[in-house]
């Protein structure tokens, strides 16, 4: 991609987060509210609690800091970075008032980094890469970062999970929002200005990509990370339960094992935006 247009795209992308931080706190949000909403979500659940403690962990895209704040509770030291400084500073402030010392908020480009290679134990980054110019350079620095024998932790948007999303927005392009066709639009306890945020963010983004399971898995053989696991999984009898051991190494399946969960998840995963999570371990 010319040098100019990854430019235009990074600009577009960090202006789009500075007025519509996502995906921002609720009014009475606390270090409770977190771990109970946490709690509500199985992958996130198992994640903050197999996740080791004492480990140095970067986000890269934390946007407002949920997830970072909440797996810095259980003695984790967490540095969160984004290109938003808006959203830097939600976090900031959030970590700050509830005395959350474990967290720090840093405004980074991740074709830029600013740590030294192999600084952290483990490196995440949940639905942001694919809103970059160049998600599997993104990619290859986010490897980079990580200690070798530490967590690598992938979420990117697929195009079978997106694929009503992507109807969707073409007829929100055209009539405007309509809050009946989807699911948190038209949920009754979801309060407005998180609609408002959650709408922007998926369906009026200025840059997105979309990326199939092998696709991924190519780029975790050529940067050396082993395979682990997914979410939700890429192997078709398989389910995500609470028994689940995120960290320990699942059968990584066929191409058409692959290709027979995705055309599944047309179905299963329109309500999350179409986001699938590979896990591994830096070789």
């Amino acid at each position: 991609m010319p040098h100019n247009s990854h430019r235009s795209i990074t600009q577009k992308v960090r202006s789009f987060y500075e007025h519509h931080s996502f995906p921002g706190y609720e009014v009475i949000d606390d270090t409770d509210s977190l771990i109970k909403k946490a709690q509500a979500n199985l992958y996130i659940n198992l994640l903050n609690h197999q996740l080791p403690q004492h480990q140095s962990i970067l986000e890269i895209g934390c946007g407002t800091g949920q997830l970072a704040n909440l797996l810095s509770l259980n003695h984790r030291f967490i540095i969160g970075t984004d290109l938003s400084f808006n959203s830097l500073k939600i976090a900031q402030n959030f970590a700050t008032g509830q005395f959350i010392d474990t967290a720090h908020f840093v405004q980074m480009d991740i074709f830029h980094p600013c740590f030294p290679p192999a600084s952290f134990d483990i490196t995440l980054s949940n639905g942001v890469l694919h809103h970059t110019a160049n998600p599997q350079k993104a990619f290859a620095n986010m490897v980079n970062l990580t200690k070798p024998g530490g967590l690598v932790i992938l979420g990117l948007y697929n195009p079978f999970g997106r694929a009503w999303t992507n109807i969707r927005r073409r007829l929100f392009h055209y009539f405007g929002r309509i809050d009946a066709l989807d699911y948190y639009l038209r949920h009754p306890d979801f309060p407005e200005n998180k609609k408002r945020i959650w709408f922007k963010d998926q369906y009026q983004n200025p840059h997105e990509s979309q990326h199939t399971v092998n696709e991924v898995l190519r780029w975790f053989d050529t940067y050396q990370v082993s395979f682990l696991n997914a979410i939700p999984k890429i192997t078709p009898l398989e389910r995500l339960t609470g028994n689940e051991k995120l960290f320990n190494r699942h059968r990584r399946g066929s191409k058409l094992e692959h290709l027979i969960s995705q055309l599944f998840w047309v179905f299963t995963q329109s309500r999350e935006g179409g986001l699938f999570i590979l896990i591994g371990r830096k070789l």
